[in-house]
């Protein structure tokens, strides 16, 4: 899967920061009610402006009417009506509040958007969606509630291939700050950062993306090859009767991994390359050694691969020996039963003069004669280890 990944900054410097603030209480210390009610008056419950929505917006590839979105922390909707003008699709929208909810449901009926805009109580830590459900996720001024780090990483998985995740988050603009500003916001959120920071934070998040596709990857190819293992002693002891179907499936799981393993090298070089200067230099080493661990994975799989291939030789070999055995045998038979044709055809003629037919003993002789060659024969291929 790869997503998209649009941030929108911005600074906590703010003339109104002191309304957070009384008696030394920190927000989280106010009654939810008291919040609520002042903050459901708001246009906006955080911050940000039609011009940032659309902005972030303009990023994005233009979605279908099919397109799911979901705007999480969206408060009374106010940025939600206004995405619902720029993207197509239908919006969820999710927020902690009851009160909230209910206004942004009345804020969609009033802006004859309700049929593809509704809002539902929900916590963004337990969303209500399956994996790779929605194709943009959109959070303004709410991602802050369960960290910037977090929400990314647990927000991902709800993503569609190509899909887009945009939020903002707050930052500092400057190195420095009044330290009134700066304790009060470490206290209340530690994530806060400067934006080269936040930027790497992004940077890691594309690595560690890239890494979750190859968690457990030296594991599954440890389970390949002893299966593998498993197949060529089961050849070895002559027990191999769906050799052919469990081999073929584990040559096709190897070779599908193959690719899949050197397309992730791929795309681990490409992004290596940094051709846009986007990246770190710590970042670029750290995606060099996602490209040579990818190659390493492609390396191994190559490897069972040929082992695959061996055992196959193997079970042919084994295959080759029992029908030489088969035909041998055969082939002694054939042997053996030759003259008594020849004594059965021989007999079988039709001549006015056998004088042997009136002998007395003529019967027994003719089958003490036929017994005679039989044993014969197998005491010569015993002899010569013919079997």
């Amino acid at each position: 899967m790869v997503a998209s990944i649009i941030i929108c900054l911005h600074s906590p410097y703010n003339q109104n920061i002191k309304t957070m603030s009384n008696d030394f209480k920190s927000i989280h210390e106010f009654d939810f009610t008291l919040i609520c009610n002042y903050f459901k008056a708001l246009k906006r419950q955080g911050p940000g402006s039609p011009e940032a929505t659309r902005k972030a917006v303009s990023f994005i590839n233009e979605l279908t009417d099919d397109a799911k979105i979901a705007d999480i922390g969206c408060g009374t909707g106010g940025q939600t009506l206004f995405l619902a003008d720029y993207v197509k699709g239908q919006i969820t929208g999710i927020d902690l509040f009851p009160d909230f909810i209910e206004i942004f449901n009345e804020n969609a009926v009033k802006a004859n958007c309700a049929d593809r805009v509704k809002g539902i109580t929900g916590s963004m830590d337990n969303l209500p969606f399956q994996n790779e459900e929605l194709d943009l996720i959109w959070s303004e001024g709410a991602i802050y509630n369960i960290g910037f780090e977090r929400g990314m990483n647990e927000w991902n998985k709800y993503l569609k291939k190509g899909g887009f995740i945009a939020v903002s988050e707050a930052s500092w603009f400057t190195s420095e700050r009044p330290a009134e500003i700066e304790d009060f916001w470490m206290a209340n959120y530690p994530e806060i950062d400067t934006i080269p920071r936040k930027i790497m934070q992004m940077e890691r998040f594309i690595y560690d993306f890239f890494m979750s596709f190859i968690e457990d990857e030296l594991l599954f190819l440890q389970k390949i090859e002893h299966k593998i293992t498993g197949i060529e002693e089961q050849v070895m002891k002559e027990q191999s009767d769906k050799f052919n179907i469990g081999l073929l499936k584990l040559k096709k799981i190897i070779a599908r991994f193959y690719h899949y393993y050197t397309q992730l090298a791929e795309a681990g070089d490409e992004l290596a390359g940094n051709e846009e200067e986007f990246f770190t230099e710590e970042t670029v080493e750290l995606f060099k050694m996602y490209s040579e661990k990818m190659t390493r994975l492609a390396q191994e799989t190559q490897i069972l691969r040929e082992y695959a291939m061996q055992v196959q030789d193997v079970y042919q070999s084994e295959i080759e020996i029992h029908q030489n055995d088969v035909m041998k045998m055969l082939t002694i038979v054939t042997t053996i039963f030759l003259p008594l044709t020849l004594i059965a055809g021989w007999y079988g003629m039709n001549f006015s003069y056998m004088p042997e037919l009136k002998l007395k003993y003529a019967y027994p002789t003719v089958i003490g004669i036929s017994v005679l060659i039989v044993v014969g024969s197998l005491v010569v291929f015993k002899r010569k280890k013919y079997w």
